[in-house]
């Protein structure tokens, strides 16, 4: 395609087409992944963002944002050997696979709530490095939460207590800012600012 054109409803992609523009991804729209082979997701900045084809692997190209919601419901998202980064500005679901690698997950919504259900706390749900920056809530719903690397709170309301989840991190934990919720369970913190 390479006419400009503006996505303010769903669009479902199937296929590893090539736009040469975008005009405008609007701050409701949603783009499906539906191909059955998998491909490298666009590097754009998303309003919202689903994964949701069985058994197929969609990668990252570069450092990818998504401004509202970001869903896993079948097949899986990497974050590639290049370990992008992923920046989340609404709620996060994983029905499905996040392979996370050593890449980073920030959560950044600016205000309000925004809900974190990570799919349970394997190999195919954690984060490695963690990072929640937004001024708003950000809150753990039906999932414990398992971080493989570096757990960084530094703004906002981290809840974890709400509905009696557990975080889990097996790297450095630093709390520069904000309130830190925690739920059941214990956690090391190295570091409080």
């Amino acid at each position: 395609v390479t006419d400009q054109f503006t996505v303010n409803g769903t669009l479902s992609w199937d296929g590893d087409q090539t736009l040469s523009t975008i005009d405008t991804l609007g701050s409701t729209s949603t783009i499906e992944y539906t191909d059955a082979a998998g491909v490298a997701i666009q590097a754009w900045t998303y309003g919202n963002l689903k994964i949701n084809r069985s058994g197929a692997a969609f990668t990252l190209p570069g450092n990818i944002d998504v401004d509202g919601d970001l869903t896993i419901t079948t097949g899986t998202l990497d974050v590639t050997a290049s370990n992008h980064q992923l920046n989340i500005g609404g709620n996060y679901l994983n029905s499905a696979i996040f392979t996370s690698r050593t890449g980073t997950v920030i959560f950044d919504k600016a205000s309000a709530t925004q809900t974190l259900n990570s799919g349970g706390v394997g190999v195919n749900e954690d984060f490695h490095h963690f990072h929640h920056s937004g001024s708003g809530t950000l809150q753990l719903i039906t999932s414990d939460l398992k971080i493989n690397g570096a757990f960084t709170h530094s703004s906002g309301i981290f809840d974890a207590n709400t509905n009696a989840k557990a975080i889990d991190p097996v790297g450095a934990v630093s709390v520069t800012g904000g309130t830190l919720k925690a739920g059941v369970g214990n956690m090391t913190i190295t570091s409080l600012t």
